[in-house]
């Protein structure tokens, strides 16, 4: 039927790849979703909205930062029974003909680096593949025991991101 609102389809994030080294987390995966490349590149560069996807952003606000496209954001932090609040900068660099959006760290006081990347490719179908890597290095590295958690991180943010129209 013409003009019938497409189903939004999601399928389980699946983890490709986790490592740790130096310090640092990396984790990447991918999903494909019924929503078209042009609605989830729209979610991803939705930067006022970043809170709606991530529930350890408080608030997020779309700047300028060193003449480069930013994100101020607010983010929360939790950590078994405690939990508490930092500011972080990112930049942000979008290549949307390619389908591609980059989030590098600039300043925080809870994280020494931050980078993650989003590709979006379309599918035969219509329909498109997300691919996403998260890497981080905390100030505090936690102990390994927690480092599973990483992927929980992801796998929450990959579902949210592609749940959302």
């Amino acid at each position: 039927m013409l003009g019938a609102p497409r189903e939004t389809v999601c399928y389980v994030p699946a983890i490709d790849s986790v490592a740790h080294q130096a310090g640092r987390y990396t984790i990447r995966g991918h999903l494909e979703t019924g929503m078209p490349r042009q609605a989830v590149l729209g979610v991803l560069t939705d930067y006022e909205g970043l809170a709606r996807i991530y529930s350890s952003i408080e608030d997020s606000r779309q700047c300028i930062i060193n003449g480069k496209k930013g994100v101020n954001q607010l983010c929360r932090w939790e950590f078994l029974v405690f939990s508490g609040n930092f500011e972080t900068e990112l930049t942000v660099e979008e290549d949307l003909p390619n389908g591609s959006v980059v989030f590098r760290l600039v300043t925080s006081s809870f994280m020494r680096q931050f980078e993650g990347r989003w590709q979006v490719s379309e599918l035969e179908n219509g329909s498109c593949r997300v691919e996403h890597q998260l890497s981080v290095e905390p100030v505090l590295a936690p102990p390994q025991a927690f480092a599973g958690y990483t992927q929980k991180i992801f796998m929450r943010q990959s579902r949210r991101a592609s749940e959302r129209e």
